[in-house]
């Protein structure tokens, strides 16, 4: 908004400069060098220098032309107010009175070589021209006063909005300084403090206490995080509970190898006497199989012999 009615001032005031100000300037100057170079024409015809002369009046023929086209600038700019329109009114009627109808017959009275009637309108244009110098620079100091209105209200408004501005860049500094505690707190420092969480896990440290967060991604990401923590926790101590049921089988399986170890042991050596009575008891059955040997071939003799005998009995 400040910014357009920046905009628009600039535009008012390059209106008022270069449609008011600098064509009425223009055409007070041009209107002096064209009276300047009719009165060179008369003074150049006074001393015989025709061709001089020629020349001073087309150049003031030339300047009245371009006055015309300056001044119609003017005409043609917009009057925003009802005293510049006021003005307008006047600056014409004193232009066309002092161009139109004085320096344009001085002009023809040269042409004609009429020094007399050039001479005749001159009080009557150096009133009329005296009036166009006074009106126009009323005017110019209206112009001017309007344009130093335009140009404080300008300044005004530019001192307003760096206010604006500097208000706008302390609320944003604020602002991005509030953010960036806010995210220093909620997202930054929780993230440290997850990164660190993680490190003691790393580590083998389940000990440490997860906080809470809230509702949030970073309260669901330390949820996570506690969660995460519980089951290891959990799974830590199952395998810790079953390596010490391991442990107590392993030394009781390591205890009955022990005994069994032992009684394998007794085992052998009862074998091992089982054995040596074997072996004696097979060195008896074998004495007892050579003494049934012999009993048996001690009976076969007694047989014979008593077989013998009773037929020596019975044939005596």
């Amino acid at each position: 908004m400040s910014n357009q009615q920046g905009q628009r001032a600039i535009a008012n005031v390059d209106r008022l400069n270069a449609g008011l100000l600098k064509p009425i300037n223009r055409t007070r100057v041009n209107i002096a060098n064209a009276q300047i170079a009719m009165q060179e024409f008369v003074d150049r015809m006074s001393r015989g220098e025709s061709d001089e002369a020629k020349a001073s009046l087309a150049e003031a023929q030339a300047i009245l032309q371009r006055t015309e086209m300056l001044f119609t600038r003017y005409l043609e700019t917009p009057k925003n107010s009802e005293q510049g329109r006021q003005f307008e009114q006047r600056i014409q009627a004193a232009y066309n009175e002092l161009v139109n109808n004085g320096l344009l017959h001085q002009i023809e009275a040269l042409e004609r070589g009429n020094l007399t009637a050039y001479a005749t309108l001159k009080p009557n244009i150096d009133a009329a021209g005296a009036e166009f110098r006074q009106v126009s620079r009323e005017l110019m100091d209206y112009v001017e006063e309007r344009i130093s209105t335009f140009m404080n209200g300008y300044a005004e408004q530019t001192d307003t909005a760096e206010i604006i501005m500097l208000i706008v860049l302390v609320l944003a500094g604020t602002i991005v300084l509030l953010v960036r505690t806010g995210m220093i707190r909620m997202v930054i420092r929780p993230l440290q403090e997850a990164v660190q969480h993680f490190g003691r896990i790393a580590g083998g440290d389940l000990s440490h206490k997860v906080q809470d967060y809230g509702r949030n991604e970073i309260g669901q990401l330390f949820s996570a995080m506690r969660d995460m923590q519980d089951g290891l926790t959990k799974t830590v101590s199952t395998v810790r509970n079953s390596s010490g049921s391991i442990h107590i089988g392993s030394r009781e399986i390591a205890s009955g190898n022990t005994d069994l170890s032992s009684r394998t042991e007794e085992q052998a050596a009862a074998l091992q006497e089982t054995a040596a009575s074997m072996e004696e008891l097979t060195t008896t059955v074998k004495q007892n199989a050579d003494n049934a040997r012999q009993g048996s071939t001690l009976a076969k003799e007694a047989s014979t012999t008593a077989t013998r005998g009773g037929e020596v009995v019975r044939g005596g």
